[in-house]
């Protein structure tokens, strides 16, 4: 069966899996997620800029940061172990 070349065109559009509710929910939810976690740091070192010393700044952006860079590695050992594992 052939398709036409608009409906192959549309279908590798690069906005083509916005067309999935479940998918486009998800991308919007982890963008609004993302734009608020980055407000959210720009305030606190904003608050902290204003009532004390940069190495308070600092100390506020490495707390913020250093969860997700000592969770980020295994985590994804743990993933990349699972999907290897499964193969």
């Amino acid at each position: 069966m052939a398709t036409s070349p608009q409906a192959e065109q549309a279908s590798d559009s690069i906005f083509a899996p916005l067309r999935h509710t479940e998918f486009r929910n998800m991308w919007l939810s982890n963008t609004v997620s993302n734009a608020g976690g980055l407000i959210q740091s720009v305030a606190a070192a904003w608050v902290m800029a204003s009532i004390a010393t940069a190495d308070y700044v600092a100390l506020v952006q490495t707390a913020t940061f250093l969860p997700m860079a000592l969770f980020a590695l295994p985590a994804g050992a743990f993933t990349i172990g699972a999907v290897s594992a499964s193969s």
